[in-house]
C-alpha cells in the first residue's frame, strides 16, 4: 500500500507556485480578487466554544486591542449573529448550518447600538462598529464572503502574494486556524511548512498557533516546517524557542557576525562549524540532526552535516 503525505504550505510571497505547480499540487491563491476566500464567522467542522475562542485572538488583529467592555459586547454581538442563522452555541447539530459573515455581524452590532440605553454602552458600541466596518462595509469587505475552497490535492500551497498587507496578517491568521484544525482530524500523515515565518512571530495570536501546532503536531501525525531569515526571529520568541526545542532537523545557511553569539549559545557550535556558516556559499548550510538511537533507554546523540 502507498503512503501519501499531505504537505500544505502557507506562501506569503508566491515563490512555491512552479515547485508545487511542477509537481502537480495545487496552488490557493487568495487575494482581493480571488475566488478563493476564508470567512473569518466559518466554523469549518469547529467546536463552537472553540470557535469563539478563535474568532477573540482574530479580533484583537483585525481591531486591535480590545478592553474588557468591548470584549464582551463583542462575544454578545457574535453570538447572537450567530443565532439568527440557526446556529446554537450548546447544539452541536446545527454547527454544520450556513454561517454568518462579517457584514451580518456589522448589522447585530448597529443594531444592538440602536438599543443602548447609557452613554458607556453606546461608545462601546459605536467603537467596535467603527474599527469593523472597513472589514464589512468598506475596502476590505472582500473578507465578508462564504468560504471558498476546494482543496483536491496532496501538496497544497496558500499563495497570498497579492493580498493587501494590511490583511495579510488577517489572513495567515485563518489559514493558520483552518491548518490546526485540519491537523486534529486524522492521524494521517501530514506537513505543515510556513515560510516567512518572521511575520508570523511579531503577532502574539500568530505565535499562540505555532506554539499549538508545535506541542501538538506528533499526536496527529503531522511535522513542522518553519522557514525564517534570520535565526534570531525563532530566539527571541517563546513560539520559535518552542519549535527548536521539538525540531530534530534545524538547517544553519550563512549567518551574519552579528547575531554569532546567539546562534552559538543556542546550537553549542564548535569553532570549525562557526566559521563555516560565516563563510558559507549559496546553497550550503549546516544541518543539525537528532539521531535516535535504537535502545530507547539511550539519550538521544546529535550529528552535524554539510547540506549543499
Amino acid at each position: 500500500m502507498c503512503i501519501r503525505d499531505r504537505c500544505y504550505i502557507i506562501d506569503p510571497q508566491g515563490e512555491y507556485t512552479d515547485l508545487v505547480e511542477e509537481y502537480d499540487g495545487q496552488v490557493v491563491e487568495i487575494s482581493r480578487e480571488s475566488e478563493t476566500i476564508i470567512n473569518p464567522l466559518d466554523l469549518m467542522g469547529r467546536d463552537f466554544g472553540d470557535k469563539m475562542l478563535s474568532l477573540m485572538d482574530l479580533f484583537r488583529i483585525m481591531c486591535g486591542d480590545l478592553n474588557e467592555v468591548q470584549k464582551s459586547a463583542l462575544d454578545k454581538a457574535i453570538i447572537e449573529t450567530y443565532k439568527k442563522k440557526g446556529i446554537l452555541p450548546h447544539k452541536s447539530g446545527t454547527w454544520k448550518r450556513k454561517p454568518p459573515v462579517l457584514s451580518d455581524l456589522y448589522d447585530e452590532l448597529e443594531k444592538q447600538l440602536k438599543a443602548v440605553c447609557s452613554k458607556q454602552s453606546e461608545m462601546t458600541l459605536e467603537a467596535l462598529l467603527n474599527r469593523l466596518r472597513i472589514y464589512a462595509k468598506g475596502s476590505f469587505s472582500f473578507l465578508s464572503r462564504q468560504t471558498n475552497l476546494d482543496l483536491s490535492k496532496d501538496l497544497i500551497s496558500f499563495n497570498i502574494k497579492d493580498m493587501p498587507s494590511q490583511v495579510k496578517p488577517i489572513m495567515m491568521f485563518l489559514i493558520l486556524d483552518y491548518l490546526y484544525k485540519k491537523m486534529k482530524e486524522n492521524k494521517e500523515r501530514k506537513l505543515i511548512a510556513i515560510d516567512e515565518a518572521w511575520a508570523l512571530l511579531r503577532y502574539g495570536e500568530h505565535a499562540e498557533y505555532i506554539f499549538k501546532i508545535c506541542k501538538t503536531a506528533r499526536k496527529f501525525g503531522a511535522g513542522l516546517i518553519l522557514i525564517t531569515q534570520e535565526v534570531n526571529d525563532l530566539l527571541n520568541s517563546d513560539a520559535g524557542n518552542t519549535v527548536l526545542a521539538n525540531t530534530s532537523w534545524k538547517l544553519l545557511l550563512r549567518q551574519e557576525p552579528a547575531v554569532m553569539r546567539d546562534v552559538i549559545e543556542r546550537f553549542n557550535l564548535k569553532e570549525s562549524e562557526q566559521n563555516f556558516i560565516l563563510t558559507a556559499e549559496p546553497g550550503q548550510g549546516l544541518l543539525l540532526s537528532l539521531i535516535h538511537i535504537s535502545e530507547p533507554t539511550r539519550l538521544l546523540s546529535i550529528s552535524y552535516a554539510v547540506f549543499c
